[in-house]
């Protein structure tokens, strides 16, 4: 064929065209926006394996944004199927990509974390077991020592209505805001201010109410204090002055447990 000779084609075919492997095609692992982008690259390389269209030019054919292109076209570069690079013209800054469409893909960036260089030992695997079993066993250690501490002052509250779940619910919730001494003491206290069981209030009242309460614990002792006093008056002798109110505090407090 002399140089005068050329080779004209037609119709689709006349502007160019590429080689598009099957395997890129039926790679479930790929996009429909990296495939097209593969293809459209393909489509430049003709029976080569580079391609110089800008990133302009491909979005712009392709009816997709930059930032679309460049997240696609990196799931390309990681599978292996095309190599970007970039080329600077001669006396010039412009820079463009070159895209290389690799025959034999190679799997790159396989992972986003830095892959360790060091060989795991049995030690390291034993230590991390033992850490979670550790973690385990005081999470159930704790969970069982705050049901003991619940049924604790189940058992000792006098009135017991409501939901005994509900009520826990809200009894740990109170434990952590105050901590176990001031709640049992509050508990305590608000006892005092009662001689019978019908006019104690609920346990899911008392956290409901949050007397508990260093304000309501106050409130309580001046009321313990007065009763106190009320009960001394009534029930004097000639001979000997009943304290009632220090009685009824050591009754209380030892079936408490304090």
């Amino acid at each position: 064929m002399s140089k005068q000779d050329r080779i004209e084609l037609k119709g689709v075919m006349s502007e160019g065209y590429g080689i598009i492997p099957k395997k890129v095609m039926k790679d479930k692992d790929l996009s429909i926006e990296a495939k097209a982008i593969y293809s459209f690259i393909a489509s430049y390389s003709g029976n080569g394996n580079s391609a110089y269209p800008t990133v302009e030019y491909i979005t712009d054919f392709l009816g997709i944004s930059r930032q679309r292109f460049n997240k696609h076209r990196r799931l390309l570069e990681e599978k292996g199927y095309i190599t970007v690079s970039q080329e600077r013209q001669q006396g010039s800054q412009f820079t463009h990509n070159v895209y290389t469409i690799e025959f034999i893909p190679t799997l790159r960036f396989a992972t986003t974390e830095k892959p360790t260089t060091e060989k795991p030992t049995t030690e390291n695997i034993t230590t991390n077991n033992n850490t979670s079993i550790n973690n385990t066993i005081n999470k159930n250690n704790h969970q069982e020592k705050d049901i003991a501490l619940f049924e604790k002052w189940w058992k000792l509250y006098p009135k017991k209505t409501g939901s005994k779940k509900k009520v826990r619910t809200k009894f740990d919730k109170a434990i952590k805001e105050v901590g176990e001494e001031q709640f049992f003491k509050a508990t305590e206290i608000y006892l005092k201010t009662q001689d019978e069981i019908q006019f104690i209030c609920g346990p899911e009242v008392f956290i409901n109410q949050e007397r508990y309460s260093e304000d309501a614990i106050e409130t309580n002792k001046q009321i313990v204090q007065e009763k106190g006093r009320k009960q001394v008056g009534n029930f004097k002798n000639g001979h000997q002055e009943v304290d009632l109110n220090t009685d009824y505090e050591k009754s209380l407090t030892e079936k408490l447990g304090f």
